[in-house]
């Protein structure tokens, strides 16, 4: 019974650690995010030819490019996703790229 114990305490101890780093690195990329949107909007606002907006996609794409677990890639996504759209100085929109797709945008319409 007491090794059983010690086993589990032992993962119970691991799977808080994971979900800590987790949630640690969820907090970085929705920083990063933040940071990348009004970068944007001042480039907009700025007359420098960009969008106006940045593709969900592509942002998880570029800033989780060192994950290679699909199933861990997603569920910390889906994290930012929603930290992100429950923020109000970002506007979610579909919107059509260059390429003719239609993706879920993020738009910064906060003050600056």
């Amino acid at each position: 019974m007491g090794i059983i114990s010690v086993v589990g305490l032992g993962l119970i101890w691991g799977r808080m650690r994971a979900n800590a780093a987790e949630a640690d690195l969820v907090s970085r990329l929705v920083s990063t995010v933040y940071d990348k949107l009004k970068s944007q909007a001042k480039a907009y606002d700025q007359d420098i030819p960009r969008p106006h907006y940045l593709t969900s996609l592509h942002l998880r794409d570029e800033l989780l490019r060192n994950e290679h677990l699909v199933r861990t890639r997603a569920r910390v996504w889906q994290r930012v996703e929603y930290a992100i759209e429950s923020n109000t100085n970002i506007r979610v929109s579909l919107e059509e790229t260059a390429e003719g797709e239609e993706m879920r945008a993020w738009t910064w319409i906060g003050i600056q």
